[in-house]
């Protein structure tokens, strides 16, 4: 994806396309690391725990990537405004039983209400705050400093383990910035 916005902004600004393929070669280098840096963190996770409960299913890429099992979501689409029936609520916290699941990953866009509700009935824990995942809402990350010309999506995925049986990773190296000159 960083590689085609390169090439479409260089296409477009030929007097900056060095600076591009610059940023393209710096960028790319900064995505390859925090890649080795997620992976580093979710190997140190035995492959059987690493369990992912997120208010939807968003981050399934993450799933993908980092060989893990995504166990269910609070918000059964994603539609934000959408709820769990009463009998997906059950199978959701029989499921988080079943697995073993230590914890549900909340969203710093949505409420905690839903995960923490659910949390009590299935007895595992709420991530939240700094640890939250960030899918829509990157620039109030803690992590992206409001006038940093870095800050963007990749800063925020750095892994962050409070012992949860999963790195609390963020949503960012599908939606990529790539830094004009």
């Amino acid at each position: 994806m960083v590689a085609n916005i390169e090439k479409s902004l260089a296409a477009a600004d030929q007097a900056h396309a060095a600076a591009f393929a610059g940023n393209l070669k710096n960028y790319t280098a900064e995505l390859d690391k925090l890649d080795a840096d997620n992976e580093a963190a979710f190997a140190r996770i035995p492959a059987d725990q690493r369990k992912l409960v997120t208010n939807h299913g968003a981050f399934g890429y993450y799933v993908d990537r980092y060989r893990s099992q995504f166990v269910g979501s609070i918000i059964p689409s994603l539609d934000t405004s959408a709820e769990l029936s009463a009998k997906q609520l059950k199978e959701l916290v029989t499921k988080i039983k079943a697995t073993g699941t230590k914890a549900i990953f909340a969203e710093t866009s949505l409420p905690p209400k839903s995960a923490e509700a659910i949390a009590n009935q299935a007895g595992v824990k709420v991530i939240g705050g700094e640890d939250a995942l960030y899918g829509d809402s990157i620039e109030r990350s803690p992590v992206c400093r409001r006038g940093d010309p870095r800050a963007g999506r990749i800063r925020s995925g750095r892994p962050g383990s409070r012992g949860t049986g999963l790195p609390a990773v963020r949503d960012s190296d599908r939606r990529q910035r790539l830094p004009l000159p």
